[in-house]
């Protein structure tokens, strides 16, 4: 209660490590030749944040928040899902390289503190296989995203579902999950 307008200074890192986080977004639209504004992906940004944090299922939610308001500035919702996958595998990709550089510079400070974080030695050896696996992991799903055509298997799985309401509705629907595949391609 006492803290005052000072409190206001919480939401900077925030607002800033978002702000950071849109700014690659534009270089990925501008790959699938698309122009959004960096203000407006920001705000779109903001917003799924908003319903992630707000919402107890948010995690889920909030994922589908920027395609959704993407629209309004003419973007399908194949290519906005896409940039957003293209967005955190970048994201991932990024991680595993801050890690690796903490992992590389700090590695006798892992070994010195192994004993006690662990109860014996081995602590930078973890940190070294968790940068592998991450590695791994991210040209795992980038091959994915390139070669595993994810939204032709997604409209697969869809079509086997035993509903005719789904079956016209995905017949009429066919062309933005095959888009998206190219979209990945382009995007990557």
């Amino acid at each position: 209660a006492g803290a005052g307008p000072a409190v206001g200074c919480i939401l900077v890192p925030i607002g800033v490590a978002l702000f950071v986080d849109s700014g690659a977004w534009p270089s990925i639209f501008g790959a699938l030749e698309r122009r959004v504004p960096l203000m407006a992906l920001y705000g779109i940004r903001l917003s799924s944040e908003a319903v992630l944090l707000s919402l107890s299922g948010g995690v889920v939610v909030s994922e589908g928040v920027g395609p959704v308001l993407l629209q309004r500035w003419g973007v399908p919702v194949s290519e906005s899902v896409a940039t957003v996958a293209v967005r955190k595998l970048l994201l991932v990709v990024s991680q595993t390289v801050y890690i690796g550089l903490g992992v590389a510079l700090g590695f006798a400070f892992l070994q010195q503190t192994s004993t006690v974080v662990l109860g014996g030695p081995g602590l930078e050896w973890l940190m070294v296989a968790a940068v592998v696996i991450l590695g791994l992991a991210s040209g795992a799903i980038m091959i994915g995203l390139l070669k595993g055509a994810p939204g032709s298997r997604f409209y697969g799985l869809l079509a086997r579902i035993p509903s005719r309401r789904l079956g016209s509705w995905l017949v009429q629907h066919r062309d933005p999950f095959t888009a998206l595949d190219q979209h990945f391609a382009v995007a990557l």
